[in-house]
């Protein structure tokens, strides 16, 4: 099985119909939909914004202060500017921009030194400059560029320093770069490049080591290579690439290990693949991988780690997925993915992490998703999520339009299984972890980038993770293109530990690997017993526990949205008994079981006596509340070195600890001091970084112990704990220690 389906389609709280469609039952009537609980989460529409079946087509924008601007439309106000921090009370209109049905249209929004910049038309100035913080009474018009009504049409926003360039439009100098620091005075025209009324058009704004390059034409050299540092004087033609006034229409720049990247024409080899350093005599073809005029047409470069991705045709593979380290000899071919000269054409490439996702086709299961970690090895086919030669593949229109999305430890797209129409999925990068997420409209159509969903030309991540929340645009067949969540449960925390006393335990736990929010608590509960202690660190001790009862522990972690499943359990461990406690009481105090008695919570300790008997079992306790922390058997001398660790939730201040033999009853403890964490130990014990003491202890003196002893249930109170790859080595001064009469 190439693809598998856990989620549920969504249930509107009205008739009800069942369906043959996996995804479970259907629904019919008007009615807000239930949230529904799938195996990542749950579903639910945020908010109805344009009521009814009508859509609001939401186009999502920035993240500013926890809350997503974006673009949507109702019938009174049409296409205006909102904000959302993820729920249904958070989701308002921003601003009304421009009064009426006709709406402002806001687009093009740009985060910027704690602000969002964008254009919008306010039904006077036509499209001009605006910008806000997030509130209603600070989102104004920055500047009016064009005066009148026909407006500027700034866009292409390209945050650079103190500075935000973007291209705009006047009358006078057609369309060039401006530039503002977020003042209206500061708002100007840097440079005239096109001087004239025809404009430069500037494009493909990119910064890189202090400065921005880009494509323009100055009306004699054609559309080159510009760079600028923010002045006008800084503002120039880096290097004619094709010479004269033909065009070498840079683009797709990708900085990569110190280095720009980009394609372009040079006139006799075709689109290649370019590098600059910003300096006009070494910027290069890099190779000529299309060998002759043709060129390969490098597109979506993609720089992960040490290697920069991108697709390229070399004459003879069609486009295929290429990699390059920086040198020609280590541009080559990644994967002929689609073998022969047909090309599988990889595109939307999206690094998240250490893999580079993307779509390509092949022979045997057309356009499905991929993934490549640089490797030939590692570039395979997610999944067949149509199974066959056709496609899932669904298209995504804007510049800035991801269709991949990391959503915790998970990877979501948008697919089409050729049942169920275009859908949420969800993977984890392999086949059997790839699922649809829910059937949102059942049936055959598509819930995801439904009518003009797709062709807004500004149109952004499909997805974006809102406090936790991952939105997305989609019109279940009821209400119209809204916006809906998915909202996950914590993950469960990872390696539970526990460390027992007398009625009681120390539980540890790391924490969850994937938090989508905030974790608020933790809960560790008992079995037997189902004894409990709540935390917002990640330890605590759990008490009411019945003595020399042996327990496991698990811990769940709970977060805003609810409550993780349990952790894996912890190793079985038992309490100890109030005897051994006043027996502890009665042992010798003596000073040279540490010869250094500062400690630190945390630090593995070796300790060293003699006196035992023969090989019985000693136990290493930290005898202010009874924890055995190590446990050996004496050597046949009566000798012993034991390491433990000191527990880390152990409290700053006074304590004891205690070598203890429970057959024969022989031991001796001392006086500790256990610092506050982090202050560090007092100094003048050896360390060694072999895991072991660097004492003998057959060389200890012999005590003429007796035989070996039954160790029988005393067994179980061993707690297993293993040297630290670096210890504390505590050499104390060594004597021979009398039996005391009992």
């Amino acid at each position: 099985m190439k693809s598998k389906l856990l989620g549920a389609s969504l249930i509107l709280a009205g008739t009800l119909m069942m369906s043959s469609n996996p995804g479970g039952a259907h629904a019919t009537g008007n009615l807000r939909p239930q949230a529904v609980s799938t195996t990542y989460g749950t579903l639910d529409l945020l908010l109805d914004i344009y009521s009814g079946s009508n859509s609001s087509y939401p186009t999502f924008g920035p993240v500013l202060n926890g809350k997503m601007l974006f673009r949507a439309t109702t019938a009174t106000s049409g296409s205006e500017l909102w904000i959302t921090d993820g729920t249904a009370n958070g989701t308002t209109m921003l601003k009304e921009i421009r009064a009426g049905s006709n709406g402002s249209n806001p687009n093009s929004m740009t985060m910027f030194e704690g602000k969002v910049y964008f254009m919008a038309d306010n039904g006077i100035n036509g499209y001009e400059l605006w910008v806000t913080d997030g509130t209603a009474n600070n989102t104004v018009m920055l500047k009016d560029i064009r005066t009148g009504s026909d407006g500027s049409n700034p866009g292409k926003f390209t945050a650079f320093g103190a500075q935000l360039l973007f291209s705009a439009y006047d009358v006078t100098n057609g369309e060039e770069l401006w530039v503002t620091d977020g003042t209206a005075n500061g708002t100007v025209m840097l440079k005239d490049i096109y001087q004239g009324s025809y404009g430069s058009n500037p494009t493909y704004l990119t910064e890189y080591q202090g400065k921005v390059y880009f494509r323009a034409t100055d009306g004699t050299n054609g559309d080159e290579l510009w760079v600028t540092d923010g002045t006008a004087n800084g503002t120039v033609m880096l290097k004619d690439i094709y010479p004269g006034t033909n065009n070498s229409y840079p683009e797709d720049f990708e900085v990569f290990q110190g280095k720009l990247y980009f394609r372009a024409e040079n006139g006799i080899n075709g689109s290649e693949l370019w590098v600059t350093d910003g300096t006009a005599n070494n910027t290069v073809m890099l190779k000529d991988i299309y060998q002759g005029s043709s060129g390969s047409y490098p597109g979506s470069l993609t720089a992960m780690g040490e290697k920069l991705i991108f697709r390229a045709d070399d004459g003879t593979n069609g486009l295929e997925l290429w990699v390059t380290d920086g040198t020609p000899d280590g541009t080559v071919m990644l994967k002929d993915i689609y073998q022969g000269s047909a090309g599988s054409y990889p595109s939307y490439l999206y690094v998240i992490g250490n893999t580079a996702y993307f779509y390509a086709s092949d022979a045997a299961a057309g356009n499905e998703p991929w993934k490549t970690d640089g490797t030939l090895s590692g570039t395979t086919r997610i999944a067949d999520v149509r199974i066959g030669v056709n496609s899932s593949f669904n298209s995504c229109f804007g510049s800035s339009c991801n269709l991949f999305f990391s959503y915790g430890a998970s990877v979501v797209f948008a697919a089409d299984d050729g049942i169920n129409g275009v859908e949420p999925y969800i993977t984890d990068g392999t086949t059997l972890g790839t699922t649809l997420l829910t059937d949102l409209r059942p049936g055959s159509s598509a819930s995801i980038c439904g009518g003009m969903l797709c062709f807004y030309s500004d149109a952004t991540a499909r997805f974006v993770n809102v406090g936790g929340r991952l939105l997305f645009a989609a019109d279940n067949g009821q209400l119209g293109t809204e916006i809906w969540t998915l909202t996950s449960l914590p993950g469960a925390p990872t390696t539970v530990s526990a460390a027992p006393s007398t009625n009681s335990a120390v539980v540890s736990w790391v924490a969850p690997s994937s938090v989508l929010s905030p974790i608020t608590s933790y809960t560790v509960t008992s079995n037997p017993g189902a004894f409990t202690c709540t935390t917002s660190g990640l330890s605590c001790s759990v008490t009411g526990l019945l003595s020399n009862q042996d327990y496991t522990f698990t811990v769940t972690a709970t977060s805003a949205f609810g409550t993780s499943l349990p952790s894996v359990a912890s190793q079985r461990v038992r309490t100890l008994s109030p005897q051994l406690g006043s027996l502890l009481a009665s042992l010798t105090a003596v000073t040279d079981i540490v010869s250094d008695s500062s400690l630190d919570p945390g630090e593995s300790v070796t300790t060293l006596y003699t006196g035992f008997n023969a090989n019985e079992l000693v136990l290493m306790l930290m005898a202010s509340n009874p924890v055995v922390i190590g446990s050996a058997n004496a050597d046949a001398n009566g000798n012993v070195a034991i390491t433990g660790i000191i527990p880390s939730s152990a409290s700053a201040g006074s304590h004891t600890l205690a070598l203890y033999a429970p057959v024969s009853g022989f031991g001796a403890k001392q006086s500790i001091t256990i610092n506050s964490p982090g202050s560090g130990s007092a100094s003048g014990s050896g360390t060694s970084s072999g895991g072991s003491a660097n004492v003998d202890p057959n060389t200890l003196p012999a005590t003429g112990a007796g035989t070996n002893p039954s160790v029988l249930a005393f067994m179980l109170l061993i707690v297993g704990l293993g040297l630290m790859a670096s210890q504390r080595i505590v050499a104390p001064l060594v004597r021979n220690h009398p039996r005391r009469t009992r």
